[in-house]
């Protein structure tokens, strides 16, 4: 068997994306097949010449996230067949810079268009960016981000239980979005005494009047830390921005067996069947009164909760886009040979 050769380029060692929707597939690949090297990209333009040179001495390089200046892409894709990761609106100014009423970044949305262009192949994290590809959607194949069910032990939910403790999980650069429902987590502090909101996070918020848990994120705990919650919590804005996101904490929250509640932005439209694994809420009302229906029965969260589960297993589980992902790769390969007439 001919050995293909790959270069995965991340966006960084231990970022979110680069671990989910790279890191985790490599136990995945057959090595007979292919022989790798893993590259965080250097923000330094010096260490460019060493990265081409390794891009040269591959026969595919993957690009994860990173937008390239033009110039560079079509130096990484100039002996290598380039694959083209991406799972946030990376055409957009980044999170802390984004505004609503700002057009998208000139620069970067060039950038973006050039990358589609040089790319063999591209991989969206979902149905909707891949609807940001323009003219190159034929050459998109829309691949979640997984989670790894078999590492997830699911909740256990008896008849019985105290006031439920409502989870979220997240980086703080999102936080912001869980405060803006702090009138709602009030009032339902109120209604429900022993309610406490939890939040699995490198910051914590401190809403007035509403009993916070606040646990530092760390990968080794994160199952377990899935456990403590009852309720799962995805709420957002709805912008361009945001219509990006993939819906990863959600899947989380459903591999743990717990129940949803979302905002209908994203791909969370995808993941959320209304009334079978959660709830999609718009306004604060509709947060309040169906968090309030979801803590008023054991019965219906445990039901939705494992009705999340068998979701995640037949259609987000790591094995099942593992090999997704091995076909991305596969196609791209058999062009590379014969590119290279190997």
């Amino acid at each position: 068997m001919t050995q293909v050769r790959v270069l995965f380029l991340l966006e960084g060692r231990d970022t979110p994306s680069s671990r989910l929707r790279v890191a985790n597939y490599l136990p995945f690949l057959d090595r007979r097949r292919y022989q790798w090297e893993v590259r965080p990209i250097p923000n330094s333009i010096l260490s460019r010449p060493a990265l081409f040179r390794e891009a040269d001495r591959s026969d595919l390089v993957l690009v994860q996230k990173k937008l390239f200046r033009p110039w560079e892409i079509a130096r990484l894709a100039r002996k290598a067949i380039l694959i083209y990761d991406f799972d946030d609106m990376v055409m957009l100014p980044g999170r802390e810079k984004y505004q609503v009423d700002r057009s998208p970044s000139g620069p970067r949305l060039r950038r973006f268009e050039r990358t589609l262009a040089a790319s063999r192949l591209v991989i969206a994290g979902s149905d909707y960016l891949r609807g940001q590809t323009g003219d190159y959607r034929d050459r998109v194949v829309v691949i979640p981000t997984p989670v790894d069910a078999g590492r997830q032990p699911v909740k256990r939910i008896g008849p019985e239980s105290d006031a439920p403790v409502l989870g979220w999980i997240g980086t703080k650069g999102n936080l912001h979005y869980l405060d803006d429902l702090s009138g709602v987590f009030r009032r339902l502090a109120e209604r429900y005494p022993g309610m406490r909101l939890k939040v699995v996070s490198d910051a914590g918020i401190e809403p007035e009047g509403v009993p916070v848990d606040f646990k530092p994120w760390r990968l080794e705990e994160e199952a377990d830390d899935l456990l403590g919650f009852d309720i799962g919590l995805m709420p957002l804005k709805d912008d361009p921005w945001t219509r990006g996101k993939c819906g990863f904490k959600l899947l989380q929250y459903m591999a743990a067996g717990l129940p949803v509640l979302a905002s209908p932005v994203g791909a969370n439209l995808e993941i959320v069947r209304q009334g079978v694994n959660g709830y999609l809420a718009s306004s604060e009302s509709e947060w309040e009164s169906r968090l309030a229906e979801l803590m008023d029965s054991t019965e219906l969260r445990r039901e939705m909760g494992l009705a999340g589960r068998r979701i995640v297993e037949e259609r987000y589980d790591l094995a099942g886009r593992a090999e997704a992902f091995a076909r991305c790769l596969d196609q791209a390969a058999e062009a590379a040979l014969k590119g290279n007439g190997r």
